[in-house]
């Protein structure tokens, strides 16, 4: 990812084991130049934000791994976390749920669908209440690393209206 000119500088961070990005993520840069890049951002003094975007469920959710992507971060020079489930986009849900069993099997792809129910918009989402679990765990473990934590594009759908979920789970006063 390329360091931005402006006040503060993102980088995607999908997991901390590389033979997994090299299959999430081909062609991106390597976990070690991923990380390498919040520090050069930190030194120059640009807001350094780590964006664990998007989550897979039952492939990069685990909270152990989480954790360590928001320590490693943190080490860098990371103050914020931003978060986000993977929306699967209902024009290409096919082909989503046919790599997932390309890589990971069968069950994975059964997971998927039985998981991924909740039609927002032009996509679908995970259930709210693994997404809630996954959202309040990444905002603990931040406050307990003293980092403000945000969501990436999150919605529920409450009383047939979509609603935000940052109001819920933000610990800083703007997301990025």
């Amino acid at each position: 990812m390329e360091e931005q000119k402006h006040s503060f500088g993102q980088v995607s961070i999908l997991t901390p084991h590389e033979n997994l990005r090299k299959i999430l993520s081909p062609n991106g840069a390597s976990t070690e130049i991923l990380f390498k890049n919040f520090e050069r951002l930190a030194k120059k003094g640009i807001f350094a934000v780590c964006r664990i975007d998007p989550i897979l469920p039952y492939i990069t959710d685990k909270i152990k791994d989480l954790t360590e992507i928001i320590e490693k971060a943190k080490s860098k020079g990371v103050t914020h976390i931003i978060a986000s489930v993977l929306d699967i986009p209902l024009k290409i849900k096919n082909s989503i749920f046919s790599n997932l069993e390309k890589y990971f099997g069968t069950g994975m792809k059964w997971n998927y669908q039985r998981l991924y129910k909740e039609n927002i918009g032009t996509s679908l989402h995970a259930n709210i209440d693994y997404r809630k679990r996954i959202f309040d765990s990444l905002r603990n473990i931040c406050e307990r690393k003293n980092l403000t934590f945000a969501l990436c594009m999150e919605y529920e759908i409450k009383n047939g209206e979509i609603k935000g979920l940052n109001k819920e789970f933000m610990s800083s006063y703007n997301c990025e």
